[in-house]
């Protein structure tokens, strides 16, 4: 049984999730595994302790950065401090309870942060056990930015070529075995 945790709001942030992943024991549950898509500010040590009774459960962990520099993140990430995720993401990794954990960090692209995807694949990719999945930006109902000016994917967008371009550095400098480009457009890699 895989049981995501979750798709609407992140686990470590809700009071209500937090709990229950406090109170779990997977012990008593070997067949459970545990995905986790959360934006990592809370996963500190602390928290990490607490939920130790899941660890051997969680088999992977997807962490939504969407940028390198801290002024972009404030940004795109409202209220996430990155600083405290780099800390959290380099003791995740150092963690030996975590070793069997695939770690994938999303970056959602946008014109405020696609000229920072080389940066964030040199840093990301520089990590053990790291992946990296880019994808588009997305029409959601309620957001509150403006779709139009933000979805660099749209080919009539300034700085569509410009995407386009970093989009093959990236490619041709880290390959694709440890980045999933499914969610870009197949054009991007055909000339």
């Amino acid at each position: 049984v895989i049981f995501v945790i979750t798709g609407s709001g992140d686990p470590f942030g809700s009071d209500i999730f937090r709990n229950f992943l406090y109170d779990l024991d997977g012990t008593k549950l070997p067949k459970l595994r545990l995905v986790f898509l959360t934006n990592g500010v809370m996963l500190t040590e602390k928290v990490i302790g607490k939920i130790k009774k899941i660890h051997n459960n969680i088999i992977l962990m997807n962490i939504s950065i969407d940028a390198f520099n801290p002024d972009t993140y404030a940004v795109v990430r409202k209220g996430g401090n990155l600083n405290q995720l780099k800390q959290n993401i380099e003791f995740m990794h150092n963690y030996k309870r975590f070793n069997h954990i695939k770690f994938c960090y999303s970056f959602v692209v946008q014109n405020k942060n696609f000229e920072e995807m080389l940066d964030f694949a040199d840093w990301i990719l520089g990590i053990n056990n790291a992946t990296i999945r880019y994808t588009r930006l997305l029409p959601w109902g309620n957001m509150n930015l403006d779709f139009e000016s933000e979805n660099v994917f749209d080919s009539k967008h300034k700085n569509y070529s410009k995407l386009k371009e970093i989009v093959k550095k990236i490619y041709n400098k880290h390959g694709s075995s440890k980045i999933d480009y499914t969610n870009l457009p197949k054009e991007f890699f055909n000339d």
